[in-house]
């Protein structure tokens, strides 16, 4: 499936977007340096390091929200997935993070009492958006988030859903000025939208498929249960 991005509303919206679609803070207050960087307005994000450890880290409950039933949705994002000889990666990526909710890992998370895990679409849609200038910045996945939200390519959010953002092989990435495979592999983040709160997992392409569904899995584990910064880190 694939969607007709009108590319023309995303860069006019930016600067007529309410304050309820800028960013959300996330504090993440003693979380170790190394997972966090400050994005492009100042807010605090969990990400997955380049150097992430093969297991999952040990985390403390610093009494905020986890998403306890997990609704997960996937976007790829980027002219390149409209190749076909891409289509068997997408498939791919898909299919891990439909076996995440059923991995051990996942099993051990319900410790931290999640009860659930939903992913209802098998494939959300390619959307062959190409940002103005060779790299994209989070705020400007932000404003592409409102668009496709205002122009019913995305469901309405709920404290429960979450989106996967797949960026495109080729496409570059930067966080608060830090590029993607330098500083980090994947994150998520959030922002108040005027539909309702939008959490999102953002994973850039990596140096393989497995690469990038391992940094994918870590980014979307951490978005679970610590989704604005004040749960499990």
């Amino acid at each position: 499936m694939t969607f007709r991005f009108n590319a023309s509303l995303m860069f006019p919206c930016v600067l007529a977007l309410p304050l309820a679609a800028q960013s959300g803070r996330m504090p993440l207050q003693d979380a170790p340096a190394h997972t966090v960087l400050v994005d492009d307005d100042d807010g605090r994000v969990e990400i997955v390091p380049p150097a992430a450890p093969a297991t999952a880290p040990a985390r403390t409950f610093h009494g905020g929200s986890v998403v306890k039933a997990p609704r997960v949705s996937t976007l790829f994002l980027g002219t390149a997935w409209s190749a076909r000889a891409h289509a068997g990666v997408m498939r791919d990526l898909n299919g891990a993070l439909v076996a995440f909710g059923v991995s051990e890992r996942f099993a051990a998370m319900k410790s931290f009492s999640l009860t659930a895990y939903s992913f209802p679409v098998a494939e959300e849609g390619v959307v062959p958006f190409l940002p103005q200038g060779p790299t994209v910045t989070d705020l400007a996945l932000q404003h592409f988030l409102h668009a496709a939200l205002a122009q019913g390519r995305l469901g309405r959010p709920s404290p429960e859903s979450l989106v996967v953002v797949f960026l495109a092989p080729g496409q570059n990435l930067t966080l608060g000025g830090k590029a993607a495979g330098e500083a980090f592999l994947a994150y998520h983040s959030a922002y108040h939208d005027e539909a309702g709160l939008m959490r999102y997992v953002v994973v850039p392409f990596g140096a393989s498929v497995t690469a990038t569904a391992h940094a994918a899995e870590q980014a979307l584990a951490a978005a679970i249960l610590n989704p604005d910064g004040d749960g499990w880190y």
